[in-house]
């Protein structure tokens, strides 16, 4: 699902946040709040890089679960604020927001030719929630007839926005 020209950029965050739990680790931090039991069944897990969050806070913070220091995930807020950001730099005057970038990935991918049952495991909807409404039953539809790759559009519109910038 991830566009080929985002993953060099994601490798590079990558290495930055492992070097950053790394250094967590060395300073007594490190773990992160693992779900369900797995903390219990896994009790060194969650000083593990996998368990990591891939977007974590550029703060130390306490778990008020646990009472323990470590680094949580980056507040949802800074998302929706660079988001903000970003739409009134490049001057779009409809209402965006990260909902709404949901929907208009889920869109897409229904034009590209995804079925219906992965766009709705990618989303994490029910089969309730995404067959409301006649509009998304005509996207089916358009997306039944064609069957391109949604990797093509997300390089297209980017390839197409860096030359614009």
């Amino acid at each position: 699902m991830l566009p080929i020209n985002l993953a060099e950029p994601l490798r590079r965050h990558l290495v930055r946040i492992k070097a950053q739990h790394e250094q967590d680790l060395e300073d007594g931090f490190g773990n992160v709040h693992l779900p369900f039991a797995l903390g219990r069944k896994f009790p060194k897990a969650a000083r593990e890089w996998v368990w990591q969050y891939v977007f974590a806070s550029s703060r130390i913070s306490v778990d008020p679960r646990t009472g323990k220091r470590q680094r949580h995930h980056m507040a949802e807020g800074l998302l929706q604020s660079a988001l903000k950001r970003a739409v009134h730099a490049a001057g779009i005057v409809k209402r965006a927001n990260c909902h709404s970038l949901r929907h208009s990935f889920a869109t897409q991918l229904l034009r590209r030719g995804y079925d219906i049952r992965t766009v709705q495991e990618l989303l994490e909807h029910s089969p309730r929630e995404i067959t409301k409404g006649v509009k998304v039953l005509l996207r089916l539809c358009v997306a039944l007839a064609k069957r391109r790759s949604v990797l093509c559009w997300v390089d297209q519109r980017f390839a197409s926005a860096t030359a614009a910038a």
